[in-house]
């Protein structure tokens, strides 16, 4: 059992300072971060938290005036910045107010692509069973315009995507005569592997602002290895088709994003500059995630957490080297947990948010009609395990947006809550990953000593404050990435 200190040591003593909630982590021997209550942070030598809970820390050191900045203590009690705290604590969590803004339709579970660590369980070209029928498009589109948030994104996934465009096309074209009422700001996405784009499809995504999203791993014999294809592409077919894009759709409507396989391990430059050479200014450095067929890979395909964090260390410093050479170029998490560092405001981003994203910010409409809470849900119900399976797109909107599962998926996915998190010095800028625990350990709560998600989170952030307290001009980098 804890037991909770009396009210009265937390308030002034002697006419020193009253303590605000916050939470410190130790970085390293010498250094430690302090973490207010809504993000802002210090990075002090280590001990300073037992200094400020002591109250040894004198009004008279510089230390004391950072401190009431940060909102780690208060002169007074009740502290008369409460109303600004309050007000910043509201904005962090601002996407609840909005609520479901991003709606993923799996159009077709068919690929011509045959990737070894598919994380969802393609299909061959053939099997258009697996594509989505019209009538759980219609379904799905009424449940999307049922959202309140005034900002919708329809993301295309598969499989490909181009490979049933005709129901791209379909859903497209619902959508915006839904809108003609709804007057949503409404974007599409498509993310595809571009080997089945033509200029009709441009023509169309020109037309309708549709932006394309494809993968690209790194240099030739990388990406080739880790993305074979039924038919020879290779990444000089792949560098025409974004040339292509680009010169049709313009050139902030072709992202990128790869996908961390062993073989990258050792090939971090290589990969940056693979990106430099097609015009990519950013690149997401992500491991593979254990869903679909990639929860099947060879032992020679796997790699621990510690060698992932390892490759992201080692390309992060490339990239801020390059930024310190006068190049503009952006690491794509970083830049997210940047903005969770430096901004009152929430990022969008699923996975660090708190209470989750599932549901909140995202929901997946499987190409049967099944109702997911996100994306890393319906690649697990591929794999025959429907835990995170909200329902049908025919269930209605309330049924599967305020339903029994979906309101306690938000219950657990509440990291102020959770063991281990609730006190963890990191808390605020992290979310919950609640199909990762549920996989490392059978329960939706996890456990925080054993969970890749903490691990990897906490090694990136650990690292980026290390360059925040030792470098100022790459410090300053990491800042602007903040507003990219």
């Amino acid at each position: 059992m804890r037991r909770l200190r009396a009210q009265a040591e937390f308030l002034p003593s002697h006419g020193s300072y009253s303590l605000l909630p916050f939470k410190f982590h130790v970085l390293n021997e010498g250094r430690e971060v302090l973490v207010s209550e809504t993000g802002d942070f210090l990075i002090v030598p280590r001990g300073s938290a037992q200094r400020i809970a002591e109250r040894q820390v004198a009004p008279t050191e510089s230390l004391f005036q950072d401190l009431l900045a940060n909102h780690i203590v208060a002169i007074s009690s009740p502290p008369p910045q409460l109303d600004v705290l309050a007000a910043r604590y509201r904005a962090r969590k601002g996407y609840l107010d909005d609520f479901t803004s991003l709606h993923i339709l799996v159009v077709t579970l068919r690929c011509n692509f045959s990737c070894h660590y598919c994380q969802v369980s393609r299909q061959t070209e053939d099997r258009t069973q697996f594509d989505m029928s019209e009538a759980d498009i219609d379904a799905s589109l009424d449940l999307v315009f049922s959202s309140k948030s005034p900002d919708i994104t329809l993301e295309f996934q598969g499989g490909e995507p181009l490979a049933a465009f005709d129901r791209v096309r379909y859903a497209v074209g619902g959508a915006l005569s839904r809108n003609t009422l709804a007057k949503k700001r409404l974007r599409f996405v498509i993310c595809s592997n571009l080997t089945l784009l033509s200029d009709e499809m441009l023509e169309f995504c020109k037309h309708h602002a549709v932006r394309l999203s494809t993968s690209l791993d790194g240099p030739a014999a990388l990406h080739e290895a880790n993305r074979p294809a039924r038919a020879r592409k290779d990444l000089n077919w792949l560098a025409e088709r974004i040339v292509r894009a680009r010169d049709v759709l313009g050139d902030d409507q072709v992202a990128a994003l790869m996908t961390t396989s062993r073989a990258a391990l050792a090939q971090p430059e290589a990969i940056v500059d693979a990106y430099r050479a097609l015009g990519f200014h950013r690149i997401f450095l992500r491991p593979i995630q254990p869903y679909g067929f990639a929860a099947r890979l060879q032992e020679s395909w796997r790699y621990s957490v510690a060698d992932f964090l390892e490759f992201y260390r080692s390309t992060l410093t490339y990239i801020l080297r390059l930024n310190r050479e006068g190049e503009s170029f952006v690491e794509d998490y970083a830049a997210i947990l940047m903005r969770r560092l430096y901004s009152p405001y929430p990022t969008g981003y699923v996975d660090l948010q708190s209470p989750t994203g599932m549901v909140t910010a995202v929901v997946v409409y499987n190409y049967d009609g099944g109702v997911y809470a996100s994306d890393e849900a319906r690649m697990l119900a591929e794999s025959g395990d429907t835990t995170f399976r909200l329902g049908h797109v025919s269930d209605g909107y309330r049924s599967l947006f305020y339903g029994e599962r979906a309101r306690d998926l938000v219950s657990v996915g509440t990291n102020e809550a959770l063991a281990g998190c609730s006190d963890c010095g990191l808390q605020a800028y992290c979310g919950s990953d609640l199909i990762r625990n549920w996989r490392e350990s059978g329960d939706l709560y996890g456990h925080r000593p054993s969970s890749a998600f903490c691990e990897l989170n906490m090694g990136i952030l650990e690292l980026l404050f290390a360059v925040i307290d030792t470098d100022r001009d790459e410090a300053a980098t990491l800042r602007r990435w903040a507003l990219a």
